[in-house]
Formats: C-alpha cells, sequence, structure tokens
C-alpha cells in the first residue's frame, strides 16, 4: 500500500522520487486507487479527465411570435467536474480499480464508527472494551496507554523467499508438462 497526498510527491526526480515516468509506471501498477478531495487545482483536471463523461441531453425552447419551437440535442459532460472534486464532502472518496471502467464514490470508513474495527481494538484494549460504542475520549485514552499497539510477529525473510522460490519453480514445472501435452517442446 503506497499513501501519498499529492502526484508531485512522487515526481519529484530520484533520488527523493521517481521523475515523471517512474511515478506514471508506478501507478499504472497499483491494482486500487482510492481518491479524496484533490490537494490541487491539476489533480482535479486529472481526476475529471479521468473519470470520463456523460451523455446528457439538453432541451430548448424558442418562444416566438406564431409558435413555440422547441429543440433537442444529446452533448458529453463530465461526470465529475473539477469544481465538483474540489467541493466533495471530506468523507467521500472515489475507487478505481485497475482492470476496471467505472469508479466507485462512496462514503469513507472511519476506524471509530466502524463495527469491524471497533470490535479489533476492544479485542486488544481493556479501556475500550467498558463502553458499547468508544468515543473519542476512551481512543485517546487507550492510546495513551499503549493498548491500542500490537506487536507483529518476525517475518523470516530467507525462508519466505524459499517458499517463494519453490511455488515459481512448481508453476513453471505444470506448465511446461501441460506444454508438452500439447506437443510444446523448449
Amino acid at each position: 500500500i503506497m499513501i501519498y497526498q499529492d502526484n508531485s510527491q512522487l515526481e519529484i526526480n530520484p533520488p527523493d522520487g521517481y521523475g515523471q515516468q517512474g511515478a506514471k509506471t508506478l501507478l499504472a501498477n497499483h491494482a486500487c486507487q482510492i481518491y479524496f478531495v484533490p490537494s490541487t487545482q491539476e489533480d482535479a483536471d486529472r481526476l475529471s479527465k479521468m473519470l470520463g463523461t456523460k451523455t446528457v441531453r439538453n432541451r430548448s425552447k424558442s418562444l416566438g411570435k406564431d409558435s413555440g419551437r422547441g429543440s433537442e440535442s444529446e452533448t458529453g459532460r463530465s461526470l465529475m467536474l473539477p469544481q465538483e472534486l474540489n467541493d466533495m464532502d471530506f468523507k467521500d472518496e472515489i475507487i478505481r480499480i485497475v482492470g476496471s471502467s467505472r469508479f466507485i464514490k462512496c462514503k469513507k470508513v472511519f476506524y471509530y464508527n466502524d463495527l469491524y474495527f471497533i470490535d479489533k481494538f476492544k479485542k486488544v484494549s481493556p479501556t475500550l472494551r467498558k463502553s458499547k460504542k468508544p468515543g473519542e475520549d476512551e481512543y485517546k485514552l487507550a492510546a495513551q496507554l499503549g493498548e491500542t499497539n500490537i506487536s507483529i510477529p518476525e517475518q523470516d525473510l530467507e525462508k519466505n523467499k524459499k517458499d517463494r522460490d519453490a511455488r515459481i519453480s512448481a508453476t513453471f514445472e505444470r506448465i511446461i508438462q501441460e506444454d508438452k501435452i500439447k506437443g510444446i517442446v523448449y
């Protein structure tokens, strides 16, 4: 997972950033992207363009001396204009799943309001277990008491690498066997 505020942070030349092309490649390789209220006009323009357009019907009517005339036309309109993105509520977010042409506009999940996360916190914090729905003061107290910290087991990177290599070898072996059955020989 990668969290940053603005594309310009990524586009800074190496070693502090990835450069423009590097940032573009990096972002293209993320399967899921979440956008909040844009921090710059450039980001709002870019996101508006990414969201695409929808077709809108326009009707007009002109009133003349003898009769009224009407016409109807279709035109493209941005799904969300840059100013609409800038005016989004703090609680809103837009999710993009790479490989899908659709975006999801939804409400953010706040850990202190979501039962899933509240239950997780209650498992590790005696202070939070005391309250049915803990408030801000209880969360602050639990954090000050160190009750929201958990220990994460140390990873055996060498073992993980060996396991990964074994899975890759098994996959290649399976592909080679399938290719032999199809008459493909290396």
